[in-house]
């Protein structure tokens, strides 16, 4: 379900605060450059990947068009490691778009 319009600030605040320290977190860590998922208030999906190079900043994508933030993400990386939290997504899958993936 969408979240009625004057839930959609505090959220997307929320979301961008976890990714922030998320990151910020991990600095200086060994990191594991896998995607992420969480959900955020019980049913607000959230995913993001730490880049390779020292994080400079937060790229935040909402996605629209009957599409979700999973699909910016495939179900399996290049590597051949398995996004296991693709499963049990709203939509039970990641679908991997071409043009987000190249994100």
């Amino acid at each position: 379900p969408a979240l009625p319009q004057h839930a959609m600030a505090p959220a997307l605040l929320t979301v961008s605060l976890l990714a922030a320290s998320l990151l910020l977190a991990a600095a200086g860590d060994a990191v594991d450059l896998h995607p992420k998922y969480a959900r955020v208030n019980g049913d607000i999906e959230t995913v993001w990947q730490r880049p390779a190079a020292e994080p400079k900043g937060i790229f935040f994508i909402a996605h629209g068009c009957q599409h979700q933030g999973t699909d910016i993400f495939s179900n399996n990386g290049p590597d051949g490691w398995k996004f296991k939290e693709c499963d049990s997504s709203n939509f039970g899958r990641c679908l991997g778009l071409p043009e987000e993936v190249t994100l």
